[in-house]
């Protein structure tokens, strides 16, 4: 059975090689999502074929990103090729499909009692991780002889902020208005130390899963809050689904994202914020009847699980640009970068503690999922995807809340030359 996957699996590439070289892709959706596909399954393969990679490197997330990087970096595929993927991840809005698919159909599939009794707790272990890891970036950045103002504002918030287009590109335009720099080249500077952060993330979270097996006391083992007696996030029964659901559930989503893209345009937040908040409001209010929950959360399981290494895929290819890595690293800058997450780490883990959650779950989702470039990653390499729901909460609701910490104190950017 191996054998004949792996000939099917070669098939497969020699004949996305000869689309590709013969330069008869097709453009958009239909041509790019074979070859992230084929990608993210090969570099999900790679990373978790390795022990060591598994265990303290990150695993298949890490590599998928790494690597699919590494492809732009070293033009292994054809520009077309890359500009095509670019473009269907940034512009064509594959990365939203996936985004509103995994923030309905995840929170839909809570339990509306568990939502009501940990939302307000599980804000308190947000603000606790933003706490911590400016309070440790500022330890940090005095022991190293570093600017401290421009260790907060160019390394710590871009990566607590929620990510590329929905931290560093608000935060860049915030910036620009103080120094009056372009922000183009504001967002040069801090997008490093959001991908580095990400990257370090996850490979923590990776480290955790293997420290819980030695220590399950610190662990729920999926549950997230300590008087929680069931799953968050029971799994559809594929027997009695029927395939109507799952355009009921694409509907679902879509709708919602539509909602948040209308507020977005009288509120200066992003989209992604009302649509948590859009699809908070009817759960806990049980204004779906349980039917469409089910759809939404069907759907959601259905794209996590044949489209999660295709975008991590095209993530890579999209936002880690290696170049500008390379030029930015230096002892002091990879010590704050490792100082910030750490920080944010331990502030979660104590209000976790704090707030009766269980202190690996609440650490992974409070203080390490800080965007959607990586949130996935991040629960993948713990195996707490179920988690989904509340990382969410911690990027976009966390994200907006440094948006708002950067507009205020703004003016301390001058402090950073």
């Amino acid at each position: 059975m191996i054998k004949n996957s792996f000939i099917y699996f070669i098939i497969i590439y020699i004949v996305i090689s000869l689309t590709i070289y013969l330069n008869i892709l097709p453009k958009g959706i239909f041509g790019v999502i074979p070859i992230l596909m084929l990608l993210g399954y090969t570099f999900e393969f790679l990373g978790n074929s390795f022990s060591f990679i598994k265990t303290f490197l990150g695993g298949g997330p890490v590599i998928t990103i790494f690597f699919s990087a590494l492809m732009v970096h070293y033009h292994i595929l054809p520009q077309y090729v890359i500009d095509e993927i670019q473009y269907v991840i940034k512009d064509y809005g594959l990365l939203d499909i996936y985004i509103a698919a995994l923030i309905s159909g995840s929170i839909l599939g809570m339990d509306s009692f568990l939502l009501k009794k940990t939302y307000f707790k599980y804000l308190l272990i947000i603000l606790g991780a933003i706490l911590f890891s400016i309070l440790f970036t500022i330890l940090g950045a005095y022991l190293l002889n570093f600017n401290i103002f421009h260790a907060i504002f160019y390394i710590t918030l871009p990566i607590l902020s929620g990510g590329i287009g929905s931290g560093a590109i608000p935060l860049s335009k915030i910036f620009s208005t103080v120094i009056t720099e372009h922000p183009i080249n504001t967002l040069l500077l801090i997008t490093p130390a959001i991908v580095l952060g990400n990257f370090l993330s996850i490979i923590f979270s990776g480290f955790l899963r293997k420290f819980s097996k030695k220590y399950s006391f610190f662990s729920g083992h999926g549950k997230i809050y300590k008087k929680q007696n069931f799953p968050i996030l029971p799994p559809p029964n594929i027997n009695h689904i029927n395939y109507k659901d799952f355009g009921i559930g694409l509907t679902i989503s879509i709708i919602v994202f539509f909602i948040g893209l209308v507020f977005s345009q009288f509120i200066p937040l992003h989209s992604y914020v009302f649509m948590i908040l859009t699809i908070l409001l009817i759960k806990i209010f049980n204004i779906f009847p349980k039917h469409y929950e089910i759809c939404a959360n069907s759907w959601y399981h259905f794209v996590m699980k044949n489209f999660t290494t295709a975008t991590l895929a095209g993530l890579g290819m999209t936002y880690v640009n290696i170049s500008s890595i390379l030029n930015i690293l230096s002892f002091e800058y990879l010590s704050l970068i490792f100082i910030s997450v750490f920080g944010a780490l331990i502030g979660a883990s104590l209000f976790s503690y704090f707030c009766n959650f269980y202190i690996l779950e609440g650490a992974i989702t409070g203080g390490l999922c800080m965007s959607n470039f990586a949130d996935v990653a991040v629960l993948n390499s713990a195996n707490l995807i179920e988690l989904m729901p509340y990382a969410q909460i911690s990027t976009r609701i966390g994200g907006s809340f440094i948006i708002i910490i950067a507009s205020i104190f703004s003016e301390f950017l001058l402090y950073t030359f």
